[in-house]
């Protein structure tokens, strides 16, 4: 298996959304969680909303790097 790692654009927004399937990554995540902003609720962001946003994001060309956390 081949695998690359490119810069988010626009034009890959269908890769993201095939990467990450119906529910967003992580129960409707879509690398939103971390960015919350102060007097939000995750409940409140997660899902459609959080998707909206990374789009938006994405679309208007803010930094929106992956964020991976791994336990080793």
């Amino acid at each position: 298996m081949k695998i690359q790692i490119k810069e988010m654009t626009p034009g890959l927004w269908e890769d993201l959304e095939q990467l990450f399937g119906e529910k967003g990554a992580c129960g409707g995540c879509w690398c939103m969680w971390w960015r919350i902003e102060p007097g939000e609720k995750w409940q409140d962001l997660k899902g459609s909303p959080a998707k909206k946003r990374l789009h938006t994001m994405i679309e208007n060309g803010t930094r929106a790097r992956p964020h991976c956390v791994s336990s080793k």
